[in-house]
């Protein structure tokens, strides 16, 4: 069973988003580690999920899922 940890960055980036994006999102992350995952080049354990316009950023080690970014597209890599 996977353990989720979401960092206090995250989660007030969550808590910014619209309502009715929210909701998919949370949706999505309960889902992992399945979805539009990629990993993200240059990096040893971080991922990204895709949902919608927005991308979840998150490390993934056994079995702890540690998310650490939640933004739009064109934010979320900066």
């Amino acid at each position: 069973l996977m353990e989720f940890k979401i960092s206090k960055k995250a989660g007030k980036q969550l808590l910014k988003i619209d309502t009715r994006y929210q909701t998919n999102i949370i949706k999505a992350i309960k889902r992992l580690p399945e979805g539009d995952i990629v990993k993200l080049t240059g990096c040893i354990d971080q991922y990204r999920l895709r949902v919608g316009y927005f991308r979840i950023l998150f490390t993934m080690q056994k079995d702890i899922i540690e998310i650490y970014k939640v933004e739009k597209r064109g934010d979320v890599y900066k």
